[in-house]
Formats: structure tokens, sequence, C-alpha cells
């Protein structure tokens, strides 16, 4: 007990930065941080009581941190870093409407979040005009490299996303938070146009099977973990009992390392899964950066569709499925 007492008090300012604030609806729940320092990810969760919450960091360089509820769903953005304080207002019904008092690139962030919220809101075209607006005339500022992270869907047009990115100044984009990025838009650039072939998966019961994408005119694939599996269920359940899905299938594969199987033979679309993760030949082959992640085709293996938001995935199988 004393060790962790001088612990605490040796840990100054300048070696944490301290985050409070508070959920509308007084939850009671966990949130997930996220966020890049000392040459490595870090994740943590910390608990939210009656609406309430407060945590620590350590990063001795600005960095984006982002908050999220327990599906990884994001919540909040900063730009932090050792010595600040932040505090933070959540709304999880309106996550555009957040506030955020603590550095000015934090507060403008929230800001701008709450200004463009409806254009946001519309889906990836609109959004993807916003952040290019906001860049155009703001070269030097590192929140036009935040937003091109967060805010921007480079699925749609990875070219465009690209020439976004090299408008801005050096200095307001730090390579610790491009690099990634970065890859991610040559991956997209390189898959572009490439087609979906047969996938070989393991079946409700534990089965080798094979999913063929000829079967219906349109294919929707869900590439998810355990987590995003349980928040999409109602998006899919929707999709496939559509009146209109005889046009569609739909295709919910888990992406693990180490789960395979935890299917369900009582559902209304194809579950199953894929052993080995991202790192998976069938799942790198098409170039998949991250789950939860969707990919419409048609039953030729033309990708219409490569999105890592289930809001624009369902968008779009809405305008298929009229």
């Amino acid at each position: 007990m004393l060790l962790c007492g001088l612990l605490f008090f040796a840990c100054t300012d300048t070696e944490q930065f301290r985050v409070n604030g508070e959920v509308a609806g007084n939850p009671t729940m966990n949130l997930r941080i996220l966020y890049y320092a000392n040459g490595a990810y870090v994740s943590t969760v910390t608990a939210v009581r009656e609406g309430k919450f407060e945590f620590f960091c350590n990063s001795p360089q600005h960095t984006m941190v982002e908050i999220c509820d327990n599906d990884y769903r994001p919540l909040a953005h900063l730009w932090a870093k050792n010595g600040e304080t932040y505090t933070v207002n959540i709304n999880r019904e309106k996550p555009y409407g957040l506030k955020v008092d603590g550095n000015d690139v934090s507060r403008r962030w929230s800001e701008f979040l709450n200004h463009k919220a409806d254009s946001l809101s519309l889906g990836s075209k609109e959004a993807n005009a916003v952040v290019a607006n906001y860049i155009g005339s703001h070269r030097s500022d590192v929140l036009s490299t935040l937003l091109l992270l967060t805010s921007y869907d480079a699925s749609v047009r990875a070219h465009d996303a690209d020439s976004l990115l090299s408008l801005i100044a050096p200095e307001a984009r730090p390579s610790a938070l491009t690099d990634g990025f970065t890859l991610l838009i040559q991956r997209l650039v390189r898959e572009k146009g490439a087609t979906v072939d047969s996938i070989r998966y393991i079946d409700a019961k534990d089965r080798p099977a094979v999913l063929h994408i000829d079967n219906k005119p349109y294919n929707l694939m869900a590439f998810v973990n355990s987590e995003s599996r349980k928040s999409e269920k109602q998006m899919l359940q929707g999709i496939a009992t559509h009146r209109n899905s005889r046009k569609i299938a739909v295709f919910d594969l888990l992406v693990s390392p180490k789960e395979y199987g935890l299917g369900d033979d009582t559902l209304k679309w194809t579950r199953g899964s894929i052993p080995g993760g991202l790192a998976s030949p069938q799942v790198d082959s098409l170039a998949i950066p991250t789950v939860p992640f969707f990919i419409v085709c048609d039953s030729a293996g033309r990708q219409l569709l490569r999105t890592p938001k289930p809001e624009r995935a369902k968008q779009f199988v809405d305008s298929i499925l009229k």
C-alpha cells in the first residue's frame, strides 16, 4: 500500500495526461481508450459510473486518443500529451454532439464535428467533401490530418485520400499519425477493382465450407470479430429478412487468429469463421485492413463497395434492395 502511494505521488503532470468527463444519460458502462505512444499502440478500459469517468494516460508527445464504447464505436477524440487535462462530455445518441475542453486542437475538433454534424451524418460522399474542404483551407493545421484519419472514408476514392494527405504541410502530419494511413491507402489503390473469388471458411457446425458468390445478384460480406459480430447482428438480420432479400446473399465471417466456429445455423444468413485473423491468406488477398469491414460485390465478384462503416454498408445495400 505504501509503495502504491509513493508511486502515485512520484507521478507528476509531466508523466501523464488526465481526462475526466460525463456520458449523457448517467449510464454505468465501460469505455475503451486507444492511442499510440512510445512506439506502441495502447488499449485500456475505464469504467463509467453513473455517467462520470476519469482516466490517466502517458504520452510524452501529442497523440490521437480515441474514446470508444465497449463495441469499439468511437464516441470522442482528443489530441493529447502529458501535462494536460481534458474535460469531455459525450452523448451516445448524438456522436457528433460532444464537447471537449483542453487544448486548442481538441476543442476545435469537437466544435467542427458539432457544426458539421448534418453533413457528416449523410454518408461517405458528403462527409468526405466536408473534410476535403477543411483540408484545402487549413493545410498547416494538424486538425486537417486528424479529420482525414477519422472522418474521411478512404475506401470510396483512395487516390483522393492520398492527394489530400499530400496537401497537408509536413509539420501538420507527423509520421506517427500518418504511416498506417499511408499503408492503408496503398493497399486500397492496389486492390481497387480486384474481384472476389470463392472463400473457404468454417461453417456453423465447424465443418470446412466454401462461400460461392454467384448464387445471387449481390453479396454482402461482413468481416467481424466476436464483439462487432454481436453489434452488427441486428443490421444483418434486417437485410437477410428484407422483402427483396432474394437479391443479396449475406455472409458474416469471424476473422480471428484464435477463434473459429461459433456459428449459428438458426439465422437467416450464412455465418462462419476464417481462422488466422487478418494475416489469413484469404483475408489478406482482399486487403481487409481492420474489423469490422464490409464488402459488397456482384455475382461476378466485382467489388462495388469497401468500407469499415456499418452505416455506409447498410445505406448501400438499402439502395440495392429498393
